[in-house]
């Protein structure tokens, strides 16, 4: 399972079921498809020091939802 269930339970637990944990999963999603653009042209430039902050970008920001490495 790709998804950390403990942690999802533990943020819905801390921000609740409303439209604020809403608002969150919608800019992380935001966030993802843009720091996955930027990492793909970083790689395709051979722009390592960007790609690697928009690796550790997405990694952290997935991590806060439970995401597995």
């Amino acid at each position: 399972d790709p998804l950390d269930h403990v942690v999802l339970r533990d943020l819905r637990g801390m921000l609740g079921e409303d439209a604020f944990l809403d608002g969150l999963v919608t800019e992380f999603l935001t966030d993802a498809d843009r720091l996955s653009a930027q990492l793909s042209v970083a790689l395709s430039t051979a722009d390592l020091p960007t790609a690697r902050r928009a690796a550790h970008t997405l990694k952290s920001s997935s991590a806060m939802f439970g995401a597995k490495n």
